[in-house]
C-alpha cells in the first residue's frame, strides 16, 4: 500500500482531534468513539477520515482509515486532517439546519468551505505555533482547494 497510517499516526490523530474539541468548547459533553479501520483491497475507502454526528445525542463515530492513498502521510497531514474532522463536529448542527432535500449539496458546500477558511488559518497558526514551520509540500497542494470536500 502506497500510503499506509500507522498506530502512531493514528494516536496523534485522535489527540489532535481531542486538542480541537475541547477547544472549541461548545463541543463540552459530546462523546466520540474512534475507530482505526485496517485497509481492505476489495472494499477501498476514498476518505481518509470521517465523522457521523448525531447531534440530538451528542454523540460522534470518527472512522480514521488506515490507506491515506495519495496523501503524503506528514504529521501535519494528520493533523490538519483530524482538526478537518473535529470541525465537521462543531458544525454539524449548522449543516442539519440549512441542509433541505432541494439544496443538500449546497449546504454541505458551504460548510467545507468554512471548514476549508479555518484550516487555512486557525489550524496553520495554531500548527506554526506548537511546532514551528508547515510542511510546504503538503500545503502547497492543498491550500487553494477550497471547496475539496474530505
Amino acid at each position: 500500500m502506497k500510503n499506509k497510517l500507522d498506530y502512531n499516526g493514528y494516536i496523534i490523530y485522535k489527540e489532535e482531534f481531542l486538542i480541537w474539541v475541547n477547544e472549541f468548547g461548545v463541543l463540552k459533553g459530546w462523546e466520540f468513539e474512534f475507530d482505526f479501520v485496517p485497509f481492505n483491497k476489495n472494499k477501498p475507502n476514498d476518505s481518509l477520515s470521517h465523522v457521523q454526528c448525531y447531534t440530538d445525542d451528542k454523540l460522534a463515530f470518527v472512522t480514521v482509515n488506515e490507506n491515506w492513498r495519495d496523501t503524503k502521510i506528514t504529521d501535519y497531514s494528520i493533523r490538519k486532517t483530524a482538526f478537518h474532522e473535529s470541525v465537521e463536529v462543531l458544525f454539524d448542527p449548522l449543516e442539519s439546519l440549512i441542509t433541505t432535500k432541494k439544496n443538500k449539496g449546497r449546504g454541505r458546500i458551504e460548510v467545507h468551505t468554512l471548514i476549508k477558511l479555518l484550516e487555512n488559518t486557525l489550524f496553520n497558526e495554531s500548527y506554526i505555533k506548537r511546532f514551528g514551520k508547515i510542511d510546504h509540500h503538503y500545503l502547497s497542494t492543498r491550500i487553494n482547494v477550497i471547496n475539496d470536500i474530505d
